[in-house]
Formats: C-alpha cells, sequence, structure tokens
C-alpha cells in the first residue's frame, strides 16, 4: 500500500526550517578565534548547512508537482520519494545543528582543524 498525500504530509513538507543563520554566524565567530586552519574546516560544516536551506526550498515545492501527477503511479512514486527526502533533511538539520552547537560550546583554545574535520559530516 502507498502512502497519500495528506493534510500531515503538507504540513510535514512545509514545516521544514533552514538552519539557523544565527547558529552558523555564532560558529564561525567563535571559530576564527582559533585560527585560519580550523575556519576552513568549519567552512565543511557552514556549507551543509546552506545546502540544506537549498533542499528545503525544493521539498516546499513538491506538495503542488504530487498534486498535478494526482491519481497516477507518478504521484505515488514522487510522494514516497518526498517522504524519504524529508526524513533525510531532518537527519541532516540534526546532525550539522549538533556539530555546531559542540563547535560554540567548546573553549576557542581547544578547537583545531584535526577536531573539526572529526566532527565534520
Amino acid at each position: 500500500m502507498t502512502p497519500e498525500l495528506t493534510p500531515l504530509h503538507l504540513s510535514l513538507l512545509h514545516d521544514r526550517q533552514p538552519l539557523s543563520s544565527a547558529l552558523l554566524s555564532a560558529a564561525r565567530l567563535h571559530v576564527g578565534e582559533a585560527g585560519l586552519e580550523q575556519i576552513k574546516a568549519l567552512e565543511h560544516l557552514i556549507v551543509a548547512g546552506q545546502q540544506h536551506a537549498g533542499l528545503v526550498q525544493a521539498v516546499q515545492k513538491l506538495p503542488r508537482i504530487i498534486q498535478q501527477a494526482e491519481g497516477s503511479t507518478l504521484e505515488q512514486s514522487l510522494l514516497q520519494n518526498t517522504l524519504a527526502l524529508v526524513r533525510m533533511l531532518d537527519e541532516l538539520a540534526l546532525v550539522v545543528t549538533e556539530a555546531l552547537q559542540q563547535i560554540t560550546a567548546t573553549p576557542a583554545q581547544y578547537i583545531s582543524a584535526e577536531w573539526l574535520e572529526e566532527i565534520s559530516i
């Protein structure tokens, strides 16, 4: 049995938010105190967070596309893939957010490029 596009599915698709730009900025400023190599390593995490925002915008457009394919096998396939993508977006947001929070909670003198690479995604 394939899932149907329900109000719950629509709310799941529309409730995705890009990662907090304040958290991205705070991590960038915090690591900036530690040095250049650390900033380069942090930028990998920042890019993942920015890509998350683009994916969120793409996912939010999907309900309209799915509704246009209503009643077809394409609709069911799109819906299944969209719901899987929503789960992956949530997982990516959680991983990046936790990594950035770990960075900003660590005293700057303990932040090394090697340490950042270890928590990088």
